[in-house]
């Protein structure tokens, strides 16, 4: 096979790749490698194509065996990337790191600081994937806007969280998730007006039971219990058997000075969820106020 051939069948490889048919790409690899031409193509484009179809061992072992062809500094990290990309996403967080630290330093890449942020991310340690989500951006990869004011958020650092949704929402203005958690960061900086518009917005998008929650909570900072006991009735009508809801909607009715109210929410969350000390010790305290 000519170079040029080899190309074609590259071509050709990519091409099935992005048309999503994975086993004729893996035939294509396999010719590719039969040429003698081209082995390491032909085994990365074949670990991608096991990649995507979730067979992650497989394409592991693809990328392993690029180690033992020639290749530049530029294809090793494209292999070594991949193997990490493939820890990842089998979940296996705490391998994917501890993989990230076998590699030397001066294969370390952008992406891949951004995968090792997600292991983090993944495993709720906020403040060490934000370090590396930012290393990833000084390492010239676009910056992960939604888990860096995600990671923020978290940290209870609401200003720059505020930042980085405003620069995400920019980018996708129908994210819904986006736009509640924005609504959410509003209202720890205690712009209400702002965050209710934001979460009306958010609902708008998609009327979930959560949303409902969240937008009732910035209510209960105003004050407007009345609002509030209307948003978190919608919000059981969508979910009736989330306990939150009728917890929150028993909290709303004892601000408002409607006890027996109190008294029946807090109940039919007991029932929901018996074994939450949360709503027996709000029992308790209803009780005797109600009694």
């Amino acid at each position: 096979v000519q170079k040029s051939d080899s190309q074609l069948l590259i071509n050709i490889i990519r091409t099935l790749i992005k048309l999503k048919k994975y086993d004729e790409a893996i035939t294509y690899c396999d010719k590719l490698f039969d040429s003698n031409n081209n082995k390491f193509d032909a085994l990365l484009y074949k670990g991608h194509s096991l990649y995507f179809q979730e067979k992650y061992d497989e394409a592991i072992s693809c990328y392993r065996e690029c180690e033992k062809q020639n290749c530049d500094d530029e294809d090793k990290i494209a292999y070594l990337a991949n193997i990490l990309l493939c820890i990842f996403s089998q979940e296996k967080y705490d391998d994917a790191i501890t993989y990230f630290e076998n590699i030397p330093n001066e294969f370390h890449d952008g992406f891949m600081f951004e995968l090792l942020g997600d292991c983090y991310y993944k495993k709720g340690k906020y403040e060490t994937a934000l370090e590396n989500y930012l290393v990833s951006v000084r390492r010239g990869r676009d910056p992960n806007l939604f888990r860096i004011a995600f990671c923020y958020l978290e940290m209870n650092i609401p200003e720059l969280s505020k930042l980085y949704y405003q620069k995400y929402i920019e980018k996708n203005p129908i994210s819904g998730i986006a736009i509640n958690n924005y609504a959410l960061v509003l209202a720890k900086l205690k712009e209400y007006d702002e965050s209710l518009r934001q979460h009306d917005r958010a609902i708008l998008i998609e009327k979930t039971s959560s949303r409902l929650q969240d937008k009732a909570a910035t209510l209960h900072e105003l004050e407007r219990y009345g609002e509030e006991i209307s948003c978190l009735i919608e919000a059981i009508k969508i979910d009736p058997k989330d306990s939150d809801s009728h917890s929150n909607l028993a909290n709303a009715y004892y601000c408002n000075g409607e006890n027996q109210k109190s008294l029946d929410a807090l109940k039919t969350a007991m029932e929901i969820s018996p074994k939450d000390p949360y709503n027996y010790q709000k029992q308790g305290h209803r009780s005797e106020e109600h009694t």
